[in-house]
């Protein structure tokens, strides 16, 4: 970079002066790492006064990996917080057993049925339209209040509603290594997804 006009290198004219900045020696100065630079007035004091530090290849690569890592963290992190969450969630339990229910596109629907595990029943998915209502993982047990042994548990079932239309969403209760053995109880629930 060309020096600007009326500032002139003065390193070697004032030495004492700028010795007491780390980084600027008499080593650095004559490997071309530093350039000092002074404005002069019309008189030939000085009226401002310049270092400038240059870095070698290795620390220019350092510092740029540096930053896009620091910006590629940040943005990450923006990223995930501007994430939108899901616009509603719907729960619903037994009580709404053969009932219709309607929700948005979009919104996270939750069925909690009670059950209990010790029995070896659990409800079952026995018919939904993945397309339109994606279950979001399997089933998780959720205790109630009461944690006696053997108590009953909510079974907690997680949707996300994806299309607009109506399905319908059907759960067994029954235990899944008995076959041509009716469910103990059956859960409906026609869906209207706008």
């Amino acid at each position: 970079m060309p020096i600007p006009q009326n500032w002139v290198i003065y390193f070697l004219v004032f030495p004492k002066r700028l010795s007491k900045h780390p980084l600027i020696t008499l080593e650095n100065f004559r490997l071309g790492r530093v350039q000092i630079l002074a404005k002069l007035n019309f008189l030939g004091f000085i009226q401002q006064e310049r270092v400038k530090l240059f870095m070698t290849v290795t620390k220019r690569v350092f510092l740029i990996i540096s930053l896009l890592t620091t910006l590629t963290i940040i943005f990450k992190v923006s990223a995930a917080s501007t994430t939108p969450m899901s616009n509603a969630e719907v729960t619903i339990n037994d009580s709404k057993n053969n009932s219709q229910i309607f929700i948005k596109k979009g919104n996270i629907f939750i069925v909690k049925l009670l059950t209990n595990p010790g029995t070896g029943y659990s409800w079952q998915i026995i018919k939904n339209n993945p397309d339109q209502l994606k279950p979001l993982g399997d089933s998780i047990l959720e205790p109630l209040e009461s944690e006696a042994p053997g108590a009953s548990e909510n079974q907690v079932f997680r949707f996300s509603a994806q299309k607009s239309g109506s399905t319908m969403l059907e759960l067994h209760y029954l235990r899944p290594w008995e076959k041509n053995i009716p469910p103990l109880k059956t859960y409906q629930i026609n869906l209207q997804i706008d």
